[in-house]
């Protein structure tokens, strides 16, 4: 089954699109690897930041190892995203940062409604560039969050990944990216 994943992300993982009616329909648990990079570091008003712009892959999980590392999209099969984020809280070492839902209607570029949104997670930094969270590597964050399917508030999946945003040259108070931050990990969805 082909599956094409538009995921308007405003909150880390905030709206999932999915634009295959029969991979949206179906009654079965399942699960995707999702890979990608920064496109646009959004806009911070206060404490919350606008409008991250995340493009992607997916593909099949491997079957012992599921999705445990970046993989460049042409090892992606299975679709692509496009996910915008929300989050209250500073980015950084040793910051914790809460993904929030996106204000509805939320709708795709080509206007169609999102099939899911993020009902809350968080992104976690860890404390400095050598400790190491939930097997994401020395230096990157692990992002959780709960998915509803429906934009219904009922959660019936979730997104468990990492995000590597250390490509960066820092000079005083002025920073340059290198390369735009990764983003990876696996999406399950429980229908029922």
């Amino acid at each position: 089954m082909t599956m094409t994943l538009y995921r308007a992300f405003a909150g880390g993982v905030a709206a999932l699109g999915l634009a295959s009616s029969a991979f949206a329909e179906t009654e079965e648990v399942w699960s995707t690897c999702a890979a990608g990079r920064e496109l646009s570091p959004g806009v911070t008003v206060g404490d919350t930041t606008y409008g991250v712009v995340f493009f992607g892959w997916l593909k099949e999980p491997d079957p012992e190892m599921g999705c445990p590392f970046w993989y460049p999209f042409w090892h992606g099969n299975g679709g692509r995203l496009i996910a915008s984020v929300q989050r209250q809280g500073e980015a950084g070492f040793g910051n914790v940062a809460a993904l929030t839902p996106p204000p509805p209607p939320l709708k795709l570029n080509d206007g169609t409604e999102a099939k899911a949104c993020v009902d809350s997670g968080t992104v976690t930094w860890p404390n400095d560039p050598d400790d190491e969270l939930d097997g994401c590597g020395q230096g990157v964050a692990s992002v959780s969050a709960e998915l509803s399917w429906g934009c219904t508030g009922e959660v019936s999946g979730r997104f468990e990944g990492c995000l590597d945003d250390q490509d960066w040259l820092s000079s005083g108070s002025n920073s340059i990216f290198l390369r735009p931050p990764k983003v990876w990990g696996e999406i399950w969805a429980d229908p029922e």
